[in-house]
C-alpha cells in the first residue's frame, strides 16, 4: 500500500513544495516548465544529495578545524617551555594555519554553489545546517587570524 501511495506524483510534488519553497517558487515562475512530466521523487532525491554533500563539507571543515586547534595548542604549550626553539613553535602555528586555510577553501566552494544557497534560503527547514556553516566559518576566520598574529605575518 505504501508503494502505491508513494508512486503518486502529487504527493511528492507537495512534499517538494513545502520542503523547498524557494526552489518551488523559482520553478513556478518559468512559463514553459512541465509540472506533470517532472519526477518529483528525483527532484527531492537530487536536493537531498546536495544537502548531504553540504553536510559532509561542514563535517570536513570541522575536522580540519580540530586538527588545526591541536597544532595551535601544541604551539602555545611549547611557547611556555623555554627549552623549545621558536622555529618549532612557528612550525606548529604554520601547520595550524594550513588546516584552517584548507577549511576556508571548502567554505568558498559552498559560496559559489547556487543550488545549495537556494536551499539554505528555505527559512526554517535547513536553519541548523546554515547556522553550523556560518558558525564554523567565523571560528575558522578567527583562528586563522590568531595564527597569523602569533606568526607576526601581517599580510
Amino acid at each position: 500500500m505504501f508503494r502505491e501511495i508513494c508512486s503518486v506524483n502529487f504527493l511528492w510534488y507537495h512534499s517538494y513544495k513545502f520542503t523547498f519553497p524557494v526552489l518551488h517558487e523559482e520553478k513556478s515562475t518559468k512559463k514553459n516548465f512541465n509540472w506533470a512530466a517532472t519526477s518529483w521523487v528525483n527532484e527531492i532525491q537530487r536536493n537531498y544529495l546536495l544537502l548531504s554533500a553540504f553536510k559532509s563539507i561542514i563535517t570536513s571543515m570541522n575536522q580540519n578545524k580540530e586538527k588545526g586547534n591541536e597544532h595551535f595548542k601544541a604551539a602555545v604549550s611549547s611557547s611556555a617551555d623555554s627549552n623549545v626553539k621558536s622555529e618549532t613553535r612557528d612550525d606548529e602555528y604554520r601547520e595550524a594555519l594550513s588546516y584552517y586555510k584548507t577549511s576556508l577553501k571548502l567554505a568558498k566552494q559552498k559560496q559559489t554553489d547556487d543550488e545549495i544557497t537556494k536551499m539554505m534560503s528555505n527559512d526554517r527547514t535547513f536553519y541548523n545546517l546554515n547556522y553550523d556553516y556560518l558558525k564554523i566559518n567565523v571560528i575558522l576566520n578567527s583562528n586563522s587570524a590568531m595564527a597569523h598574529l602569533k606568526l607576526e605575518k601581517w599580510d
